[in-house]
């Protein structure tokens, strides 16, 4: 079931202030980057797949009131083969955000990796997400 709800996506990409090797390659992630991850779609094609997609967890309808409003960060690295890894939620009340967060962000899809000095690099991505508890 698809629960209606107030949601406000913030994205940014943001690498580490230093030049850093990543453990699972050898792929370096620079600060700033020139152009930005994005999914395939585009932004605004993101969002509406969020506001679609996103789930109120059921765990959470029991324990807030309608009304009630969540932030919850999550950050991500978009690999130069398009893939997500490394998401890692933070400001997450339990109840079952995180785990929703973490389900649409992998159900996505692909994503358009970041450019620096004209070639593809892996890139944080950091999305903000908003709920508002639903009346029903």
């Amino acid at each position: 079931m698809i629960v209606p709800l107030f949601l406000v996506c913030y994205s940014s990409c943001f690498a580490q202030k230093d030049s850093l090797q990543v453990q699972e390659d050898d792929h370096v992630i620079f600060e700033p980057v020139e152009i930005e991850a994005r999914w395939l779609g585009g932004v605004n094609a993101w969002k509406k797949f969020i506001a679609e997609n996103l789930r109120y967890p059921k765990k959470a309808k029991k324990q807030f009131l309608p009304g009630t409003v969540h932030t919850i960060k999550a950050t991500f690295i978009v690999n130069i083969d398009s893939s997500i890894t490394n998401i890692e939620i933070t400001d997450d009340p339990g109840y079952g955000f995180g785990k929703e967060i973490r389900r649409l962000i992998l159900s996505g899809g692909k994503w358009k990796p970041a450019m620096q000095n004209g070639r593809v690099v892996k890139a944080y991505k950091r999305e903000l997400f908003v709920f508002r508890r639903p009346d029903q």
